[in-house]
C-alpha cells in the first residue's frame, strides 16, 4: 500500500504525532498483555486501529499489509537524527484480526493461510497455554509477537470498509459516467475499469473491490460478446437486455471516442501550422508558407471528413436505440398475447368466451323484460281504453234495457209488503204447492179489505 497524496486534500495525522516522547511509546512493541496491563494495551491498540482505519477510508484503501503500513507511518525523530518505524503493527493487526476487523485476502493461498491459522489457534495455542499452566513458564511474550495472519507481506482487507466503498463507487459511477441505455446502468468493461481506476487509486484495492462487486452481486460481467459489458444489478434493471445490441452501441461509442480524439489532435496540429505559416510570411518565405498552407488545407479536409463520420455514427447509434426500443415493445406485445391465449385457451377459448358473452347478454335482456313486466300494475291494460266510448256504450245498453222492460201498472204490487222468502228450500210436494197458491191468493184479496184469518204457512218445511 502506497501513500497517496493529492494537491487538494492531504491526510491529517493526529496531534499526538508531533509529541516525540508520546509517539515513541506508541511505536515500540507491546510488552505486556491485556491481562497484566489492560489500559496500556487497549490504548496502543485503539490508537493504531483508529489511525489505520481513518487513513484507509480517506484514501479509499481496502487492502493493506503490515509492511506497507510500516513504511507509511514511519517518522523522523529530529532529536535523535534517525527515522523510526512502528514495531507494534503486527501485534495490532493480529488483535484486529481477532476482533474481525481485518481478514486475509483470498489470493489463491487462502487454504494454506486458513490451515496455518487453524493450527495456531486449535492446536498450538491450547497446548502452549496448558504447558504454561503446568510448568509456570512465561509464554505471553511469544504470544504477543506472533503473527496470526502469516507474514508481513500477507495482504489483509478491512472488513468494515468494503460495503461502504462499493456503494460509494456505484453511486459515483451512475452519476458521472454515461450508460449504454437510458433506462438502466450498463457499461463497457473498458469504461468500467476506467471508472474504477479513477475512484480507487490503490491498485490492490481496485482489483479487490472489483472482485467483491461480482461476489456480492453488485455487478455482472458478460464476456460472451465482442466488447465485454458490465451490468449494474439494481432493483430497476430493465428486462430483455440484448447483449449483442448493447455491445454494438459500445463499439460505436468507442469508435466515436477515437474519432473525437483524432479531431482534437488534428485541430491542435492545424493551429500550430497556422502559427508557422504566419512566421514564414513575416520572414518573407512565401513559397514555404504556401506549401505549408496547402498541407494545412488537406488536414482541414480530413478534419471535416472525420466530423461527417462522427455525425453518421451518432445517427446510427440513434437508429440502433430506436430498433432496440421497437424490439422491446414487440416482445411486450408478444408476451401479452401469449398470456391472453394461455388464460382464454387460444382461439377456441376466445370463441367460447365470445359465445358465452352473447348468451349472457341475451339472458340479461330477457330477465330485464320479465322484471319490467312484473313491475307493471295489473290495470295497466285498461289505461289505453277510451272512457267516453265506454260511457256511450253503457248508455246504449241502458236504453235498450228500458225498451224491453214491460210497462208498469199503477196497481203493481208493493214489494215491501211481500213476506220474506223462506230461509231454506221449499219442498216440491203437491200439498206444499197448494198452500203457497192459497197464500198468494189471500194476499191479492187483502189489498181492498182487511185479512180476516191468516192461513198458516209453514216455511220451515
Amino acid at each position: 500500500m502506497q501513500k497517496i497524496s493529492t494537491s487538494e486534500e492531504i491526510f491529517q495525522l493526529p496531534a499526538v504525532w508531533n509529541d516525540e516522547d508520546e509517539i515513541y511509546r506508541l511505536f515500540v512493541e507491546i510488552k505486556r498483555p491485556r491481562q497484566i496491563d489492560p489500559a496500556g494495551y487497549d490504548r496502543k491498540v485503539s490508537f493504531w486501529r483508529d489511525l489505520i482505519t481513518s487513513y484507509a477510508r480517506f484514501y479509499r484503501i481496502v487492502v493493506i499489509t503490515e509492511q506497507s503500513l510500516t513504511d507509511v507511518f514511519k517518522r523522523s525523530f529530529a532529536s535523535d537524527g534517525v527515522v523510526y518505524k512502528p514495531r507494534c503493527l503486527h501485534q495490532v493487526l493480529s488483535e484486529m484480526m481477532n476482533m474481525g476487523l481485518v481478514k486475509i485476502v483470498d489470493n489463491g493461498n487462502i487454504v494454506n493461510s486458513l490451515l496455518n491459522v487453524g493450527f495456531e489457534w486449535v492446536i498450538k495455542k491450547p497446548v502452549t497455554w496448558a504447558w504454561s499452566l503446568l510448568s509456570g513458564e512465561e509464554t505471553t511474550k511469544e504470544d504477543l509477537n506472533k503473527r496470526i495472519y502469516g507474514t508481513a507481506d500477507t495482504p489483509l482487507y478491512l472488513t468494515d470498509l468494503v460495503a461502504p466503498l462499493c456503494e460509494d463507487f456505484l453511486n459515483e459511477c451512475k452519476s458521472n459516467h454515461d450508460s449504454l441505455i437510458m433506462d438502466g446502468h450498463v457499461y463497457s468493461l473498458e469504461d468500467f475499469d476506467e471508472a474504477l481506476k479513477g475512484f480507487f487509486r490503490h491498485v490492490n484495492s481496485r482489483e479487490f473491490i472489483k472482485n467483491q462487486l461480482c461476489e456480492r452481486a453488485y455487478i455482472k460481467i458478460d464476456s460472451s460478446v465482442s466488447i465485454p459489458l458490465v451490468f449494474l444489478l439494481t432493483q430497476d434493471v430493465p428486462a430483455n437486455l440484448d447483449p449483442i445490441t448493447l455491445s454494438s452501441i459500445a463499439h460505436l461509442r468507442k469508435t466515436m471516442k477515437l474519432i473525437t480524439q483524432d479531431q482534437e489532435r488534428l485541430s491542435n496540429g492545424i493551429s500550430l501550422r497556422y502559427q508557422k505559416i504566419k512566421a514564414l510570411v513575416r520572414s518573407n518565405r512565401k513559397y514555404d508558407a504556401l506549401s505549408l498552407l496547402r498541407r494545412c488545407k488537406q488536414v482541414e479536409k480530413e478534419l471535416e471528413r472525420k466530423a461527417q463520420y462522427l455525425v453518421q455514427l451518432e445517427n446510427l447509434e440513434l437508429k440502433i436505440s430506436a430498433a432496440k426500443d421497437n424490439k422491446t415493445v414487440l416482445n411486450a406485445i408478444s408476451e401479452a398475447n401469449s398470456a391472453l391465449k394461455r388464460i382464454t385457451g387460444g382461439l377456441s377459448g376466445l370463441e367460447d368466451a365470445e359465445r358465452a358473452m352473447d348468451d349472457l347478454a341475451e339472458n340479461i335482456e330477457e330477465q330485464g323484460a320479465v322484471s319490467q313486466a312484473l313491475a307493471s300494475p295489473i290495470d295497466s291494460l285498461s289505461q289505453d281504453l277510451d272512457e267516453d266510448k265506454l260511457a256511450e256504450e253503457l248508455d246504449d245498453l241502458m236504453a235498450a234495457e228500458s225498451r224491453e222492460r214491460p210497462k208498469k201498472t199503477e196497481d203493481s204490487l208493493d214489494i215491501s209488503k211481500f213476506p220474506s222468502p223462506p230461509s231454506r228450500k221449499v219442498g216440491e210436494s203437491a200439498e206444499e204447492e197448494e198452500e203457497v197458491l192459497q197464500a198468494l191468493s189471500s194476499l191479492n184479496l187483502n189489498q181492498s179489505q182487511s185479512l180476516k184469518a191468516k192461513p198458516k204457512f209453514n216455511a220451515s218445511r
